[in-house]
């Protein structure tokens, strides 16, 4: 063990990196038991006390859903991960990391925020079991995104003392907007801690180490709007301005809440900031840099390997480097923006169908900004 001596001898030297001297580590978080849903109606549950495990960097949940009965049910267009109809990551003090999204809100952040895993990899699809056609039994995995970049631990929130848990919360949806036709549904989530643990100050054979990720502090918040609108050549306004910008997804939707292309997504999409001009793309060279940016080349859409309807993203974390969730990205064209920036998107023309444009932006809030364009 290391004596006091030896850890006054070595204050000046620079320490291992953290990401070495931390073990990236899983551990159960919580369960919730096969919850039936209403047949119309949220089912909430109880408020979830996340445990104290070291520096998260991500909860992964397990999702099964259960069939039984019914006339051919089959998934409505969001399903099945819309059977969570909203869920809330929040620290001890109240302060949302993740907004209220849905489950398919979650199913959007994995899929192009970047945050977990590699290109296509990140598609939830991939890892579905029971995939078509309604099974009896349907399991998925989303990821609860909270850390920036895994080869560094960066953005990794520390969970460390059991009287400041973060907390979860979790609704369930109603059946009628999960499936079609009436089958009894029953719902359970079983959720795994990723975390890096907090190493020695000195380790055993006297190397000093970083106990803590680099950057600190430094942490990603998802917020969402939905502001309505119409068709036409006009302006749809962001409010989500004030930290640097690491991803936006967008989500075009009709007055029935269904996702669109056909009389929606519009010939010519522009991004404007403080009235700059800053993209153009016509929906074709918007799908195509889509399918660069996260490897997603299947001609199918809503399917695994495929792009989404009526969901198109700029992924700023992934501009000039390999594809989204690479670890080799540089951060550089990370957006800065301030309270007072103006943020705008601008379609030419919005289709006849048009109603709400969900928008999903990742901000990374942080005190070091030197530390984000270090690499």
């Amino acid at each position: 063990m290391a004596t006091q001596t030896d850890v006054a001898n070595t204050a000046n030297v620079m320490p291992l990196d953290f990401a070495v001297a931390s073990q990236y580590s899983t551990r159960p978080s919580f369960d919730i038991s096969a919850v039936t849903l209403a047949a119309s109606g949220p089912t909430p549950t109880n408020a979830i006390q996340i445990p104290a495990v070291g520096y998260l960097f991500k909860i992964s949940l397990k999702v099964t859903i259960t069939t039984t009965g019914g006339t051919t049910p089959a998934w409505t267009g969001d399903g099945p991960f819309n059977v969570i109809e909203s869920f809330t990551l929040r620290n001890a003090s109240g302060v949302n990391l993740i907004t209220p999204v849905t489950g398919y809100g979650l199913y959007v952040m994995n899929r192009y925020g970047g945050q977990t895993a590699f290109g296509a990899s990140a598609d939830p699809r991939v890892g579905m079991y029971g995939v078509g056609a309604l099974a009896p039994t349907q399991t998925f995995f989303l990821d609860v995104p909270i850390g920036i970049d895994l080869s560094e631990g960066y953005g990794s929130i520390p969970a460390l003392a059991s009287n400041t848990n973060y907390q979860a919360a979790i609704t369930f949806a109603a059946q009628s907007t999960v499936t079609t036709s009436t089958p009894t549904v029953t719902v359970a989530v079983s959720a795994t801690a990723w975390y890096f643990d907090v190493p020695d100050k000195v380790s055993e054979s006297g190397i000093v180490q970083a106990t803590q990720p680099p950057g600190m502090p430094s942490q990603v918040i998802w917020n969402k709007e939905s502001p309505t609108l119409s068709p036409g050549t006009k302006f749809v306004t962001s409010r989500e301005t004030g930290n640097l910008i690491r991803t936006q997804v967008l989500v075009l939707r009709n007055s029935s809440g269904a996702r669109i292309d056909t009389n929606g997504w519009p010939a010519l999409f522009e991004m404007y900031l403080n009235n700059n001009p800053r993209f153009s793309f016509s929906k074709e060279e918007f799908e195509r840099a889509m399918q660069q940016w996260f490897g997603y080349l299947g001609a199918t859409k809503d399917a695994a390997g495929g792009l989404d309807t009526g969901v198109y993203v700029l992924p700023y974390h992934a501009m000039l480097g390999s594809q989204s969730g690479d670890p080799a990205n540089t951060r550089a064209q990370l957006l800065p923006t301030l309270d007072t920036s103006q943020l705008q998107f601008r379609g030419q023309a919005w289709g006849s169908a048009v109603s709400t444009l969900e928008i999903y932006t990742q901000s990374v809030t942080t005190t070091d900004a030197g530390y984000v364009y270090s690499k």
